[in-house]
């Protein structure tokens, strides 16, 4: 007959023996941890994403603000919103208002602008207007600090070979030199060239000593790759009114068209038709994804206006989805009903 101390031992479970019996996980439970590890890694990578994407849009768009305000400054320094240079006569009699000394000679340069094939583009007006005129009432174009680089044989010289010193302009808006572009460094000669478009124009009717070259550069948005980015890009609206039928002619089509094609957008009011904003400008920028809208053939030259989004119903999407603009608080998508 057994005691009964012996049956209570019996009883018990030596806690060393419980411990060697689960010394590790099963596979099962192993694959049941991986698998929760997957799913958290897999949440947290699309939460990060997308505020990573949120943070880079609300960066550009504070700097989309910026321009903006910068062409308010431009008005209320010289009394009108500065035009595109679709229409020259525009922008001769916006010169001519704003400098009323200007020289007859200054004003042959806009024209000398298309005579030589480099009429600046809705991306070029950004800098091109925003990096100030001169305070030379005669020669607000070519003078110190213009949009115009003149200068004698020694520093035409460097002109020539791409290196302008865009810091001298007069700027109303406090550009990232860096972004201008697009620009290339001389590794040899420790400086940074400007690639994109420049010319020598002539020498100055005014004053033959000083040889006047033009340099037009773009403005890509922060925390970009400025050698890939879409610039800003400015459209006054403050001029003209967009037709019902009429195709739109004021646009923008970078390089080989594929990455689409800008235009100022419309917006129903009025009495019709007409541009968002259309006593003043836009300022757009192309979103993150680089894209203003689907494909369209290189030298476009127009838009139909059938093909033409109205604001803010849209449809904008795929391409246009993301663009930015200085009229809207988010992307364009956002703005749809």
């Amino acid at each position: 007959m057994r005691s009964p101390n012996a049956r209570v031992t019996s009883a018990i479970r030596h806690p060393k023996s419980e411990i060697r019996n689960r010394a590790g996980f099963t596979l099962v439970e192993l694959l049941v941890v991986i698998a929760i590890i997957g799913v958290l890694t897999a949440l947290i990578s699309v939460v990060a994403a997308a505020a990573w994407r949120q943070a880079k849009e609300a960066a550009v768009k504070v700097e989309v603000d910026g321009l903006s305000a910068g062409f308010k400054a431009y008005k209320e320094k010289y009394g009108e919103y500065p035009p595109n240079f679709n229409d020259l006569d525009a922008v001769k009699r916006h010169l001519r208002k704003a400098f009323p000394r200007i020289t007859s000679n200054e004003l042959k340069f806009v024209d000398a602008l298309n005579t030589a094939g480099y009429v600046p583009r809705p991306d070029e007006a950004v800098f091109f207007w925003l990096g100030g005129m001169s305070s030379d009432p005669q020669h607000p174009l070519t003078g110190p600090g213009g949009p115009f680089f003149a200068g004698p044989n020694a520093e035409a010289a460097k002109f020539a070979n791409g290196l302008f010193d865009f810091s001298k302009r007069n700027s109303l808006f406090d550009f990232d030199l860096t972004r201008l572009g697009p620009a290339e460094e001389d590794v040899t000669n420790g400086v940074v060239k400007f690639t994109g478009r420049q010319k020598f124009l002539q020498p100055h009717p005014d004053n033959p000593q000083r040889l006047v070259f033009i340099a037009l550069p773009v403005y890509t948005p922060t925390g970009t790759d400025e050698a890939r980015a879409e610039p800003y890009v400015y459209f006054d609206t403050s001029r003209t009114k967009p037709s019902p039928t009429d195709d739109e002619t004021l646009l923008y089509v970078p390089g080989d068209g594929s990455r689409g094609v800008a235009v100022p957008h419309r917006r129903a009011g009025g009495g019709g038709l007409e541009y968002v904003n259309p006593e003043s400008f836009q300022v757009l920028s192309a979103g993150l994804d680089d894209r203003w809208s689907i494909g369209v053939p290189a030298g476009t030259s127009s838009v139909p206006a059938a093909n033409i989004a109205t604001f803010p119903n849209g449809p904008f999407i795929n391409e246009m989805a993301d663009n930015l603009t200085n009229f809207n608080t988010g992307s364009l998508e956002d703005s749809q009903p």
